[in-house]
C-alpha cells in the first residue's frame, strides 16, 4: 500500500497495474482501515491478491482515464463523498470488482452501471435512493449488496435474478413486503431486514435452504408462515422488537438454529416442538407475555443462555432440569411461586437471576448447584433458605434484600467463595446477625 503527500505526481498517469483506488474527503487514518472495509466484501485470501493505493481526494483532481487503469482497477472506495450522482464513466471499468458508494447522497444510479459485469461486492449503505435501481439487477456476478439505511418502499420480483448473491443488506429502509420470487435467491446466505415495516412474510421464504443468517428486528411481524420451520440451514434469527403472538409449529424443525432473539414482541406461549432445538445455545424471550413453557422445554440439552425476565411465567416445567449445559439463566420479574425438584441438576448454571418474584422457599435439591457463583434472589418472599446452603461453594455474590428472612442456615458461614452477600429489607433475627459477624470476620462484604 502507498500513500501519497502533496500535489499530484505526473507519474500517476503510469500505474498501468493499479487494481484499487480509494478516494476520501475525511483526514488520513491508519492504511489497515481501508482493508477492514474492503474485507466487508471479500475474503483475505483473495485481498492479498489486490493492489490496494488509498488517493485522498483534496490531494489529487485525477480521472479515471488519466491515470491509465481503466483495464485493471479491481477495488474503488468513493464512500462518504457526499456525492449526488455517479458519472456514465464508472461503466468503463470492466475489471471493477468490489465498489463503496456508501454514505453519499445517491437518488439513482447511471445507465451503464450495468456494465459493470465482473463487480462481486457493491455497498450502497446510507444514500437516498426510494427505488431499487434496475441496473443493479444485470450485475449477474454480485454476491453481497448492501442497500440498507435508504428509502426504498419495495422490492422487484427480478431480484431473484441476482442467483449468486449470498449477502443481502436491505435494513432501515421502509420496506412492507418481499417479492413471493425470493425463493430462487438459492445462494442467499445472510439476509439482513432490520428496521422496516414488513407485517409478514411469503410462503416462499422457506425455500431459502442456504439461509444461515437472517435479521429481521424492529418489523411489523405478527405471525410467521408454517413454511419457516424449512429453513433448514439457519443458525442465528433476530426477531425481536415486532408484534409476534404465536410462532407455527414446525418451528421446532430448526435443527441448526444456535442462536434465537424473541425479545420484545407478544408471545403468550410457544409450540410443543420448541423442545426440539436440539443445536440452540442462547435464547432470548424477555419482554413477552408468556404464562408457560412447553412440557419438553427442556430437551434443549445445548442450550448455554436463557433470558426470559419480564415474562408471567408461574412455573417451570419438570423437564427444565435437563437443560444440563445452562450457564446463565435470567427470570427476573414473573410470577414464580416455586422452583422444580430437577433444578438441582443444572450442574453446569453460573449465574441465576430469580429476583422479583413471589418465590417462598427453595428446593433442597436446590444447593446441588455446584458451579453458581451469582444468585440473585432479591424481591421475592422467602422465609428460610435450605440448611444445605453451605454446599454451594462457588457462590461468589448473594443477594437477598427484600423478603421475609429471619433466621439464616449455619451453614452459609461455610460458603468458601462468598465475597459479598446483601441483606437489607429483611427481618433478621440476633442468630443471623451472629452468622453474619462471622462472614465479616472472614473478609465478606454484608450489605444489612
Amino acid at each position: 500500500m502507498n500513500i501519497f503527500d502533496g500535489t499530484n505526481p505526473e507519474e500517476i498517469k503510469f500505474l498501468e497495474d493499479l487494481r484499487g483506488l480509494i478516494a476520501k474527503a475525511y483526514p488520513r487514518k491508519d492504511p489497515t482501515d481501508i482493508l477492514k472495509r474492503t474485507i466487508k466484501f471479500e475474503d483475505e485470501s483473495i485481498l492479498t491478491t489486490k493492489i490496494i493505493l488509498r488517493i485522498l481526494k483534496e490531494d489529487f483532481g485525477i480521472s479515471l482515464e488519466s491515470t491509465g487503469m481503466v483495464n485493471s482497477l479491481q477495488v474503488l472506495n468513493l464512500g462518504s463523498l457526499r456525492l449526488t450522482h455517479i458519472p456514465e464513466s464508472i461503466g468503463n471499468l470492466p475489471t471493477l470488482e468490489v465498489l463503496f458508494l456508501d454514505r453519499n447522497r445517491l437518488q439513482n444510479l447511471p445507465k451503464s452501471f450495468e456494465n459493470l459485469k465482473s463487480l462481486i461486492g457493491l455497498d450502497l449503505d446510507g444514500n437516498e435512493l426510494v427505488t431499487f435501481p434496475e441496473q443493479i439487477l444485470q450485475l449477474k456476478s454480485l454476491k453481497t449488496l448492501n442497500l440498507s439505511m435508504n428509502r426504498l418502499i419495495s422490492l422487484p420480483e427480478s431480484l431473484s435474478t441476482l442467483e449468486s448473491l449470498n449477502k443481502l443488506f436491505l435494513g432501515y429502509n421502509k420496506l412492507t413486503s418481499l417479492p413471493v420470487s425470493m425463493d430462487n435467491l438459492k445462494s442467499i446466505k445472510l439476509l439482513s431486514l432490520p428496521s422496516n415495516q414488513i407485517s409478514g412474510l411469503p410462503e416462499s421464504i422457506g425455500k431459502l435452504q442456504s439461509l444461515q443468517n437472517f435479521w429481521l428486528e424492529k418489523n411489523k411481524l405478527t405471525a410467521l408462515p408454517e413454511s419457516f420451520g424449512s429453513l433448514q440451514s439457519l443458525k442465528y434469527l433476530d426477531l425481536r422488537k415486532n408484534q409476534l403472538q404465536t410462532l407455527p409449529e414446525s418451528f421446532g424443525n430448526l435443527k441448526s438454529l444456535e442462536w434465537l432473539e424473541l425479545s420484545d414482541n407478544q408471545l403468550t406461549t410457544l409450540p410443543e416442538t420448541f423442545g426440539s432445538l436440539k443445536s440452540l445455545q442462547k435464547l432470548i424471550l424477555k419482554n413477552n407475555k408468556l404464562l408457560k413453557l412447553p412440557h419438553y422445554f427442556g430437551n434443549q440439552q445445548s442450550l448455554k443462555e436463557l433470558i426470559l425476565e419480564n415474562n408471567q411465567l408461574s412455573k417451570l416445567p419438570e423437564s427444565f432440569g435437563n437443560l444440563i449445559s445452562l450457564e446463565k439463566l435470567t427470570l427476573m420479574n414473573n410470577q414464580l411461586v416455586s422452583l422444580p425438584k430437577t433444578f438441582g441438576n443444572l450442574q453446569t448454571l453460573q449465574e441465576l437471576s430469580l429476583e422479583y418474584n413471589q418465590i417462598q422457599s427453595l428446593p433442597e435439591t436446590f444447593t446441588n448447584l455446584k458451579s453458581l457463583q451469582n444468585l440473585d434472589l432479591r424481591g421475592n418472599k422467602l422465609t428460610i433458605l435450605p440448611d444445605s446452603f453451605g454446599n454451594l461453594k462457588s457462590l461468589q455474590h448473594l443477594y437477598l434484600w427484600e423478603n421475609e428472612l429471619v433466621h439464616l442456615p449455619e451453614s452459609l458461614k461455610e460458603l468458601p467463595s462468598l465475597e459479598t452477600i446483601w441483606l437489607m429489607s429483611n427481618p433478621l433475627d440476633s442468630s443471623a446477625h451472629k452468622i453474619l459477624e462471622k462472614l465479616k470476620e472472614r473478609n465478606v462484604e454484608v450489605i444489612i
